[in-house]
């Protein structure tokens, strides 16, 4: 609760930056992402780098490490605002990168857990909100399921990056690829949902995944974007689509 009695409300952030050097990357990699952890205010982060850039990241294959993506909840926006202003981490973000680009939204819907940690728990039900909306997923993979989960994976992602409504999307490892994260950006939540569950091959590995208990964990969180700062790396094919959240 806040000084007046109000529920805080709970906000996340999404971070696409590329770094200008290899080393401004290995140390983000290295010694950022334990520290992000520490921030005040936070409530769950990670900290990747971004895949293939030729699949936006959703596959294995060669990587710039200089890309990388940080996905975070917040208790309210003021921890978020206090980690770009004073936090070097959030600085360098901003400073060292030649691009940047900041999405902040309110989660409406969660479930699941991913590694131990269920940052939203108890979120109350609210209805969902007209236009884009975000979705995140949280995969830990079992290691003897990661041959199965990466090909399934290797065949969804074209069409995935080819669907209609699809606004922007971004992907990222951890762990050894035992960890995935994505994020995507659709006009609508139907469509997105749509995507995930009535459209093959995904509906088929979604099925799979679950009937027969091929993650560790995981988790997926539904969120309303309210605001944008900067731009969508330029090289993507979503670059352009991006700009229309600031309609």
């Amino acid at each position: 609760m806040d000084v007046d009695g109000h529920r805080r409300q709970i906000v996340a952030s999404a971070h696409v930056f590329h770094f200008r050097s290899y080393r401004d990357a290995a140390r983000s990699l290295a010694r950022d992402r334990a520290a992000l952890g520490a921030a005040d205010g936070l409530l769950f982060g990670r900290l990747v780098f971004v895949g293939d850039p030729r699949r936006e990241g959703f596959t294995i294959g060669l990587v710039d490490p200089r890309r990388q993506m940080a996905m975070c909840l917040w208790r309210d926006e003021s921890a978020l605002e206090r980690f770009m202003q004073r936090s070097g981490i959030g600085r360098a973000w901003r400073e060292e990168t030649d691009e940047y680009c900041e999405v902040r939204m309110t989660p409406f819907r969660a479930h699941g857990s991913y590694r131990g940690h269920d940052p939203l728990a108890g979120l109350p039900a609210r209805p969902v909100t007209e236009g884009p909306v975000a979705l995140w997923t949280f995969a830990n993979i079992a290691p003897r399921n990661l041959w199965f989960f990466w090909s399934g994976i290797h065949r969804t992602t074209p069409k995935l990056l080819a669907s209609p409504g699809l606004i922007a999307a971004t992907a990222g490892p951890e762990h050894m690829y035992r960890g995935a994260m994505t994020f995507t950006i659709w006009e609508t939540l139907d469509l997105g949902v749509g995507f995930a569950y009535r459209e093959l091959p995904h509906k088929q590995i979604v099925k799979q995944v679950r009937g027969e208990g091929r993650l560790v964990d995981s988790m997926f969180i539904r969120l309303d974007p309210y605001a944008v700062d900067g731009h969508w790396p330029a090289r993507s094919r979503f670059a352009s689509r991006f700009e229309t959240l600031r309609v």
